[in-house]
């Protein structure tokens, strides 16, 4: 959508890109109005790894639409949250899917590990 709004092909690499990883280091080129999309287009608009998906230039095309947005994301953060205004419809913690038996008991385990060099990491041992 970001590319149809801008009339030009998106690198896809961007779409993999999140606040939460790397920073900034310039501004995004701004979608501007398409005659061909409407703002009306959409009721609402399903935002899938919202922590994710609400930055950058996807924001620019969620801000060109007046839809209602529904985010799902099972990470959220305080930008998430805030990008939402705390409107949490459903949340299913990490406890409560313990208790359910759908997840198990955190464990920190330490695993040996080569790199692309055949250099080691980690002892292998649990703890």
């Amino acid at each position: 959508m970001y590319s149809i709004l801008r009339g030009e092909e998106l690198d896809e690499s961007v779409e993999e890109a999140s606040p939460n990883e790397f920073r900034s280091t310039g501004r995004s080129r701004e979608v501007a109005y398409n005659e061909r999309v409407l703002i009306e287009t959409f009721d609402f608009i399903i935002i899938e790894e919202a922590h994710r998906s609400i930055y950058n230039e996807w924001k620019q095309v969620l801000d060109y639409f007046d839809a209602f947005l529904i985010g799902l994301t099972a990470t959220p953060d305080k930008r998430t949250f805030g990008f939402f205004n705390r409107n949490v419809v459903s949340e299913y913690t990490y406890e409560r899917a313990v208790a359910d038996g759908r997840r198990g008991e955190r464990a920190l385990r330490r695993v040996r590990h080569r790199n692309r060099n055949h250099q080691e990491w980690g002892n292998g041992k649990g703890g």
